[in-house]
């Protein structure tokens, strides 16, 4: 009804707009669709060769969006015989260990020759964000370390 009323200028205006956001949604739509492919047939691809994916990897690859990176998964999914091969777990572990440590060390809390170990040795993802979760209110180590 608003249309009817409108100039013919302000409806080809809005077809254009209209058509625009239509073609755009549709590109979004498309590219998030082929990643989300992407994504279960490297789940179907690591299942097939005997690897159980972690819940954390699960998220991880569910959320990617990135294609490059899934073909990069996908190519070293082929002949990897662990899910670190293929994901460089041990690179992210690695990091998130550095990254507790300089919260440590802007929160102004030392690290004993134990701990540090402790964190560079820790292999569990969920166990590191959970110490970063508690990390970002304790008050001491104990609180953050304590399980």
């Amino acid at each position: 009804m608003l249309l009817a009323s409108a100039s013919k200028e302000a409806c080809q205006m809005y077809a254009t707009i209209r058509e625009q956001l239509y073609a755009e949604g549709w590109a979004i739509g498309f590219i998030e669709g082929r990643a989300k492919g992407m994504a279960s047939m490297l789940e179907q691809l690591i299942d097939m060769r005997g690897l159980s994916l972690t819940h954390e990897l699960r998220e991880r690859l569910a959320e990617c969006q990135d294609e490059n990176q899934l073909l990069q998964w996908f190519d070293r999914a082929v002949t990897a015989t662990s899910l670190a091969e293929i994901f460089d777990v041990e690179g992210i572990l690695k990091g998130m260990a550095r990254m507790l440590e300089r919260l440590f060390v802007l929160r102004g809390l030392s690290l004993t020759d134990e701990l540090r170990e402790r964190l560079a040795e820790c292999k569990d993802e969920s166990l590191l964000q959970r110490w970063f979760d508690r990390a970002v209110t304790a008050t001491s180590l104990t609180e953050i370390f304590d399980d």
